[in-house]
């Protein structure tokens, strides 16, 4: 039986948001975007087709406690199941 599927690869992928270094300080970064905004970050999230996946939060050691826990919040506002903290390496 040969079956049509509806689910890009894309759409496999999960959502993670890293906190990293750039240019002028710390920022959010979903795949090649860089953000600094709770607003900006929640909007690339709400874009995420699979919200029951949950989204991971990925954290360099130096970054700000107020960036993480704006990360899980966008996470949140974006309607994720779940968010998972990540400290990087």
């Amino acid at each position: 039986v040969n079956k049509n599927s509806s689910v890009a690869a894309s759409d496999l992928e999960p959502a993670i948001v890293e906190i990293v270094s750039g240019d002028a300080g710390y920022v959010f970064r979903v795949g090649a975007r860089e953000m600094t905004t709770l607003d900006g970050l929640t909007e690339v999230l709400r874009g995420f087709p699979n919200k029951l996946d949950g989204a991971f939060v990925r954290v360099d050691d130096g970054a700000p406690f107020e960036m993480a826990a704006t990360a899980i919040q966008a996470c949140k506002d974006a309607d994720f199941a779940a968010v998972s903290y990540i400290p990087m390496d």
